[in-house]
């Protein structure tokens, strides 16, 4: 997918292959940082509870399309970088959104890259390249194709995790998951699009960005203030209705142990009334009064025993097989055969007898808890109960608690003693409640009571508190703390519940949840207390679906002001471009004439800048002989402060009588005499000599020019030649030189030669002697020849001629100097080294021969017996860069400043009178050979004056 909205189609192609991974880099990162922030946004501050908990606003889909078309294809690796990063941050910094790592968000994360490249191709192909959104046609295929593509993976993303079905339930579930995407994409991606880097073909469009994001900003503001105002009114009421249920939840659960009371209290009464208790009258009793109270697991009937009364008890006790039913008490491995004791309470009738039957013939006084509680009613002829027991019914796996009622002889019998008044009753009635069941039981129908859960629409708010979003629990205030819990129902969650949860918005801040509330309960002489709490999620579990109506309607509003604005200002937007156009239409003329005026202005500036930086001299005159135009190259040449010294042609030839001394008056005035036979006749001097009042003398060649018509009539040229005369002086020098370097050796070569043909028969030393002579003077010629060779092929190939190599100096110059012939009678040079390696890129030969060439002047302008230096050392050159300086030094007679100046010049040699051997190409090689290496010849005296110092200063390579 090639990048849409502002490269050409081929600037990826002329890019370089570095660049285009650079870039592409860059914009993987960019989009994937922007995308997980947006998402983090998205998940903090555009969500509110919906039927599928979906995001209500998700700007980053927004983000995502309009990255892929900013920057093509190379986006998509950072969108679903940036999704996968964002399911990795911790939920305080990515909101509840993040999903976690693991397949869940590499799915998402392929949905959201896929829906940005889907969004991107259709808008690539159906909207106008280059994308102004001007034009009506263009802005709403904009919105169709980009929330198209929204709808489908929005749905494509619900269809995975939901069958689909006809139902209301599922078409809601449906809108709240696409509409975050989609409002994301037709609120932001036109914003979004204008405000990047126009191109440079479009109009300016400043002002319709301006308006587009105060529509955006201030559509999503008001959207959220008008959810958090439904917000803050739901959470008033759910307040209310939360104090309510726990005052008709306390009030139910006194009411239904009262109830649970007056059944235990009526059939105590009952059971005083029966002249003969069995277990059939106990039934016929107490079957009745199961039904008043739901609670009730057992009623049960235990008659006193005392200890002289066990046997016959026993005895009339039977089984259902027909044999005695003894007394039992809990042992380690269930119910054995009670103890002897003063006085046994053991149970004879209990209902329902088919779930309670193993409860028969249990002495309630063998258990310490029940002992108590049969104490404390005895004590107070009222109900009394036990705290949270093991149940003998269910063999000790159920919880639950007694009540017991003393039943007292009718009539009344005497008490012998305060002891004896457990002896002196007839029984015990009992009864086993659950209170954890009947608890629960009790909250259940509280609500159910409130509000029917049929009554309640998808719209509504409940009429009365989820179960789920609060905890209950029910403590028992007079036992030991570690068995108070009667019952509870969610009081776990609260253990690791914030003393205040953030609200359904970040708008709100944190609400603090209702505080916790306690009751004090009263049954049967026992105190009780039901505690409750909302726990973290009782706002979202208690609050309807009207702020998210609200909001998302009020970001469909945003989204319609913006598509108004959209069309508004691009219609203006294209007048203004109309007009614009027009004026630019009217104004070509005029622009066209003053681009013509311009360019003859600027031919004329041109023309004048070429003639006045002209090296050749020009003066015109007209037909008066008035000067008409001129060069400051003419008065340089003349020697002039300015051209106003000659005003007429008369003044100019008078000037030229006194600069060219040798040249006729009258030979000079006849250059200003026309030639009629001729359109531009020209009269030239070649090669005079010019003389100024300083005494410098050139050398130039005149040349004069007349024309019959035209303003300028007369027109005199200069042209200095005096480096022409130089140059061929210093090669007619040169020729002398060499003619007489090669002369006087090529004469000693062919006399020692005839003397070896005239006299062949000399002895072998002579002729050896005599062939010696020839070689030598031949590798004078050579070396002359070679240096000349040297110098044209370095002019000619530059640096190409050169084999660099990477060399330690240290290594390489006594590696040279060992190599090196001194002449006869002379010392080698001497070496001086610095202390640290120097390593340069080098050509080992070119090097060899400059340092050839410092060395051989070292010793031709030095006397025998003075010594000559080689100097390798670090230097720091001015712009403090580390450079080696390989420098020759000798103590002869080294140079003026005038023969420093041009010691380097072809050509130029110090001695004058031919005695020192040499054609002046030897410094001007050095020169050349260093310049090549990137480097610097200098030439300075020696210390104390004497002598001369020739460095090569090149620049280090490798180590420095």
């Amino acid at each position: 997918m090639k990048a849409y909205l502002f490269n050409q189609p081929g600037d990826a192609v002329s890019e370089p292959m570095p660049q285009r991974v650079l870039r592409g880099l860059a914009s993987s990162g960019g989009a994937a940082l922007a995308y997980a922030l947006a998402c983090c946004l998205g998940s903090q501050w555009g969500r509110l509870p919906n039927v599928g908990d979906y995001p209500s606003f998700w700007p980053a889909a927004a983000i995502a399309l309009v990255a892929v078309l900013w920057r093509g294809s190379s986006a998509l690796p950072g969108l679903l970088l940036g999704r996968l990063l964002f399911d990795a941050l911790p939920e305080p910094l990515a909101g509840p959104m993040a999903l976690g790592p693991g397949w869940a968000s590499a799915l998402q994360a392929v949905l959201a890259t896929g829906q940005a490249g889907l969004g991107a191709w259709a808008i690539q192909r159906w909207v106008r390249h280059p994308m102004s959104l001007v034009e009506p046609g263009p802005i709403l295929r904009l919105l169709a194709l980009a929330g198209a593509s929204s709808l489908l993976c929005g749905s494509y993303n619900l269809l995975m995790s939901e069958p689909p079905s006809l139902s209301p339930a599922w078409v809601w579930l449906w809108l709240t998951a696409v509409t975050g995407d989609l409002l994301g994409v037709l609120l932001l991606v036109p914003v979004l699009l204008l405000s990047l880097p126009a191109d440079p073909s479009q109009p300016p469009r400043g002002a319709r960005v301006a308006w587009l994001w105060l529509a955006t900003t201030g559509g999503y503001l008001m959207s959220w203030a008008a959810s958090a105002w439904v917000i803050s009114l739901e959470h008033q009421q759910v307040t209310l209705r939360w104090e309510a249920l726990q005052t008709q939840y306390s009030q139910a659960l006194q009411a239904e142990l009262s109830r649970h009371e007056q059944v235990l209290v009526s059939l105590a009464s009952v059971l005083g009334q029966t002249r003969q208790i069995d277990p059939q009258s106990f039934a016929k009793a107490a079957q009745p009064l199961l039904s008043l109270a739901e609670g009730l697991y057992a009623l049960s009937w235990s008659p006193v025993v005392p200890r002289a009364q066990r046997a016959s008890f026993e005895a009339e006790q039977k089984r259902g097989d027909g044999r005695a039913q003894p007394i039992t008490e809990r042992g380690e491995h269930g119910l054995v055969t009670a103890a002897s004791r003063d006085i046994h309470v053991p149970v004879q009738a209990t209902e329902p007898l088919s779930r309670e039957g193993g409860a028969l013939g249990f002495d309630l006084y063998s258990d310490p808890l029940r002992q108590a509680a049969i104490h404390q009613a005895v004590l107070s002829r009222q109900l009394a109960a036990t705290q949270r027991i093991r149940l003998v019914q269910d063999g000790g796996s159920a919880l639950g608690m007694m009540v017991v009622m003393p039943v007292a002889w009718a009539p009344p019998r005497p008490l012998v003693a305060p002891g004896s008044q457990l002896s002196q009753l007839r029984g015990l009635a009992s009864a086993v409640v659950h209170m954890d069941w009947l608890a629960a039981h009790v909250a259940l129908a509280t609500t159910r009571a409130a509000a029917p859960e049929s009554s309640r629409t998808k719209l509504e708010s409940p009429h009365v508190i989820d179960l789920q979003t609060v905890a209950f629990r029910l403590l028992d205030a007079d036992a030991p703390e570690h068995e108070q819990t009667l019952w509870s129902h969610n009081w776990l969650r609260t253990a690791a519940q914030p003393p205040s949860e953030p609200g359904d918005w970040p708008l709100l801040g944190q609400r603090n949840l209702p505080p916790p509330h306690s009751t004090e309960l009263l049954f049967a002489g026992r105190h009780y207390r039901l505690e409750s709490q909302p726990l973290p999620d009782f706002w979202s579990g208690n609050s309807s679906l009207w702020p998210y109506l609200v909001f998302t309607a009020g970001l469909w509003m945003a989204v319609g002001i913006s598509l108004i604005l959209l069309l508004f200002t691009g219609y203006q937007q294209s007048l203004a471009q109309e007009v614009e156009e027009r004026t630019v239409d009217l104004l070509q003329v005029q622009y066209s004439l003053q681009d013509a005026m311009g360019y003859v202005a600027s031919k004329s500036d041109q023309l004048g800048f070429v003639l006045e930086q002209t090296p050749v001299g020009f003066l015109g005159f007209d037909e008066t002989g008035r000067q008409l135009l001129g060069n400051q190259a003419m008065a340089r040449m003349l020697d002039i402060g300015s051209l106003e010294e000659t005003p007429n042609i008369s003044v100019f030839i008078s000037l030229l009588v006194q600069r060219l001394p040798g040249i006729s008056l009258h030979r000079l005035f006849a250059l200003g005499q026309p030639e009629p036979s001729h359109d531009a006749p020209q009269r030239q001097l070649n090669r005079v000599r010019l003389v100024n009042p300083n005494g410098q003398i050139k050398h130039i060649t005149l040349v004069a020019m007349t024309f019959p018509v035209g303003p300028v009539r007369h027109l005199f040229t200069v042209v200095d030649l005096s480096s022409d005369v130089a140059l061929e002086s210093s090669k007619s020098e040169f020729l002398s030189l060499v003619a007489h370097e090669i002369r006087t050796p090529l004469t000693s070569v062919l006399g020692y030669a005839e003397l070896l043909r005239m006299h062949a028969e000399q002895p072998v030393p002579q002729r050896q002697e005599l062939a010696g002579a020839i070689s030598a003077h031949a590798r004078q010629i050579q070396g002359l020849l070679s240096k000349m060779l040297n110098l044209s092929e370095l002019e000619v190939g530059g640096v190409d001629a050169l084999k660099p190599q990477l060399q330690d100096l240290h290594t390489w110059c006594p590696k040279v100097l060992r190599q090196y012939t001194p002449p006869p009678g002379r010392d080698k040079p001497e070496l001086l080294l610095g202390d640290d390696a120097l390593h340069a890129m080098i050509d080992p030969r070119k090097l060899e021969r400059a340092l050839h060439e410092l060395l051989s002047n070292a010793y031709a302008f030095s006397a025998p017996g003075q010594a000559v230096q080689v100097q390798l050392q670090r230097r720091r050159a001015p712009d403090g860069r580390p450079r080696l300086s390989l420098a020759v030094l000798d103590q002869g007679q080294g140079m003026d400043e005038a023969q420093l100046a041009q010691a380097c010049d072809k050509f130029y040699r110090v001695d004058k009178s031919g005695e020192k051997p040499g054609c002046g190409l030897g410094l001007p090689l050095v020169k050349l050979i260093t310049e090549l290496h990137h480097g610097q010849l200098q030439l300075s005296p020696g210390p104390g004056g004497q002598g001369l110092v020739a460095a090569m200063v090149l620049p280090l390579s490798g180590p420095a």
